[in-house]
């Protein structure tokens, strides 16, 4: 492969890993409002921000 493939290879690989951290962020932000740790605008103004 070529530097350039290689290189869109690992920014695929670092996307994937960034939106997984984003999906978990959430998804933690999603259990702090079920258990009324934070509001519905608190969750929404976070979630807004990714």
């Amino acid at each position: 492969m070529s530097k350039k493939s290689d290189s869109l290879l690992s920014e695929t690989a670092k996307q994937e890993k960034d939106m997984s951290d984003i999906s978990e962020e959430i998804r933690e932000l999603k259990e702090l409002l079920e258990d009324e740790l934070i509001t519905q605008e608190e969750f929404d103004a976070k979630k807004s921000n990714y």
